[in-house]
């Protein structure tokens, strides 16, 4: 690419994303914060940790299966919205 010209290369260029859309100028909004969850996202943060300190110090894998069954209670107890 050294001994190519620059003006072909911007050429080559121009041709290749001509048929992208435009920018537009819209911002985002942010999302409000989800209200109530507090308590249920830490849970579901603290889990995996829980699940490795706890197969360290034992030796058992099954501690991993902690992770998918506190999803399902912190599930259940959230109401079963799917409005999340």
């Amino acid at each position: 690419m050294a001994g190519l010209p620059r003006r072909w290369l911007v050429c080559r260029a121009a041709v290749l994303f001509a048929d992208l859309p435009t920018q537009r100028s819209t911002v985002a909004r942010p999302e409000p914060p989800r209200s109530g969850g507090g308590w249920r996202d830490a849970a579901m943060g603290l889990l995996p940790l829980l699940a490795l300190v706890l197969f360290f110090t034992t030796g058992r894998w099954w501690w991993f299966l902690l992770i998918p069954a506190g999803a399902v209670i912190v599930r259940a107890t959230d109401g079963g919205g799917r409005g999340r």
